[in-house]
């Protein structure tokens, strides 16, 4: 399966400073006091002094006020990169300068390989910097000890972690209760549909069209075409291809609303396809790309 777009898990690390600090303390071990955590905040996350092109973390947050006591560096490592030990310290070396405090590097990833690998000592020659990792493992084993009451950033990470693990029906329930009550977005609510085995994804899918209406414009049409279209073509020829060209159909009513031109054999491409785990791909870019022809990329 590919790993989840990177910006709207990005978008909810930067917008909760405090589920960030939590982390630090609940997988990174640091002994942070409750009131430390409620002074959590965000900073400005661009280190363009140290270095030409701009170099920008995914998240810089402060604890401690009114100066900082402690600044943490939070990167969502999705895929592999063979830069980051060597960009990384400047970012530490950088957020130390500007706010005069210690600076620690956490870490986020779904991928085991990956948490093994940005779990080791970045040497310097005149030191090491020892990132703080949240691997998978960590993330489900978080969300397990928090029982009913993890939060909703933590179940969301856990069910892309692990969408086939045992409790990924209730945490995917947990996500989506907190779509409707406003606590995420509908990107969020769409993440999960997504990466949920059919069979789960399928049984929340029916809870939802119970309890929550999409507010965001485009997952409410692609929400309604995927579901009438799916169905109507599901009892004339069969589930798998009604399903398929239901989520055709959705992918182009997002392009249409997105006012993207559409070339006619592009169109028709879309149409005949019946990959269903491709048109979940498609799906899920459709709302992000900035041409049609960048959807099938």
């Amino acid at each position: 399966m590919q790993p989840p777009p990177h910006e709207p898990l990005v978008e909810l690390l930067r917008s909760r400073p405090a589920f960030a600090a939590a982390l630090l303390r609940d997988a990174g071990g640091l002994a942070l006091s409750d009131a430390a955590l409620g002074t959590a905040r965000s900073a400005a996350s661009s280190f363009a002094e140290i270095e030409q092109p701009e170099l920008r973390a995914d998240q810089v947050v402060l604890l401690g006020e009114p100066e900082p006591e402690l600044a943490a560096i939070v990167e969502l490592q999705l895929c592999a990169d063979a830069d980051k030990p060597y960009v990384w310290p400047l970012y530490v070396a950088g957020l130390r300068r500007r706010k005069r405090c210690p600076v620690k590097l956490l870490v986020v990833t779904l991928d085991r390989t990956l948490a093994r690998r940005y779990a080791q000592a970045i040497e310097l020659g005149c030191g090491r910097i020892e990132p703080l990792v949240v691997g998978p493992d960590g993330i489900v084993e978080l969300a397990g000890r928090s029982g009913a009451a993890v939060a909703p950033e933590l179940a969301l990470l856990a069910v892309l972690a692990q969408p086939t693990g045992p409790g990924a029906e209730a945490l995917g329930r947990q996500v989506l209760e907190a779509v409707i009550e406003g606590k995420l977005g509908p990107v969020h609510a769409d993440l999960v549909l997504s990466y949920l085995q059919p069979v789960l994804a399928s049984a929340l899918e029916d809870w939802m069209s119970q309890h929550y209406e999409p507010q965001h414009p485009l997952l409410r049409q692609w929400w309604n075409e995927a579901h009438a279209k799916g169905k109507a073509e599901g009892e004339a020829k069969g589930k798998a291809e009604g399903e398929a060209r239901g989520k055709a159909a959705a992918i182009l009513a997002v392009l249409a609303a997105r006012g993207l031109a559409m070339p006619a054999g592009l169109a028709e491409q879309i149409r005949r396809c019946t990959d269903l785990p491709r048109l979940d791909e498609w799906a899920r870019r459709a709302a992000l790309v900035e041409s049609a022809e960048q959807l099938l990329a």
